[in-house]
């Protein structure tokens, strides 16, 4: 779980949560996480609120078929979740990867049309995940984990919202220091409007819009040590609103 924001911290402490080879120093974790130097000065400070459980990126794709890239970085062990959001209301297996790599169903919308299914796992490879479906109208979002420290995942929703695609806020206050957020939204007939905007305190990961028969747009968008009781709002959209919107919140436990 994440190191503590203020108060005693040791080099123990650090290593504990990133590993390392004894004797440890401190210059074995430069850039280890997000706000780490990854050079020169290098101070226990540094590490207060520190985690090796944090994301590693996203990435979207516009149009169902073909393939999606993992993010840049992934590893063979870190945790990815995969969703797709399409306009067709068919069997779900028609959207599951060809190659799953370690990922299994955690959630599916069928048979109604939206935000079709969710596949999560640890990963045991890091090719390029082929798709199943060839059809249009859809969307893909893919999002991955570093780090070991993780014990259990959490799905809220899905949630309809006519304007704008929220995560839940009130299942924000169960979130603890140390887990992380992924809130997942996706929209048909988007009227040419892409998601241009994460929720307030969260990093927009990746967005696809496909204006191929359909105008559908999908977007991820990330927390990492999500404790808190704030009301992150929604979604941003170059054109202010969706029909058909729909949200799920994901919450990854620290162990």
């Amino acid at each position: 779980m994440a190191l503590p924001n203020s108060g005693i911290l040791s080099l123990q402490d650090i290593a504990g949560e990133f590993g390392g080879s004894v004797p440890h120093g401190l210059q074995e974790y430069y850039g280890v996480a997000s706000g780490i130097p990854a050079s020169g000065e290098i101070g226990i400070q540094d590490f207060y609120g520190a985690s090796a459980f944090s994301v590693v990126g996203a990435t979207a794709k516009a149009n169902l078929g073909s393939s999606i890239a993992l993010p840049l970085g992934t590893a063979v062990g870190d945790f990815c979740i995969l969703a797709c959001y399409s306009l067709y209301s068919v069997d779900v297996s028609l959207y599951e990867p060809v190659n799953m790599q370690g990922l299994t169903e955690r959630y599916t919308n069928y048979p109604l049309q939206g935000l079709q299914a969710v596949w999560a796992g640890v990963l045991t490879g890091t090719s390029t995940i082929n798709l199943n479906s060839s059809g249009n109208r859809g969307a893909y979002v893919c999002i991955t984990i570093s780090g070991s420290s993780w014990e259990a995942m959490e799905t809220y929703g899905p949630y309809n919202v006519h304007w704008g695609v929220e995560p839940d806020p009130p299942d924000l206050k169960d979130f603890v220091s140390g887990d992380i957020c992924i809130a997942l939204a996706g929209t048909g007939d988007a009227n040419n409007g892409n998601f241009n905007s994460a929720p307030t305190g969260f990093t927009l990961g990746a967005n696809a819009f496909n204006s191929n028969g359909g105008d559908t747009a999908m977007g991820v968008a990330y927390k990492n040590s999500a404790g808190g009781t704030e009301d992150p709002g929604r979604f941003g959209n170059d054109n202010g609103g969706f029909p058909y919107p729909m949200g799920v919140t994901i919450r990854i436990v620290a162990a």
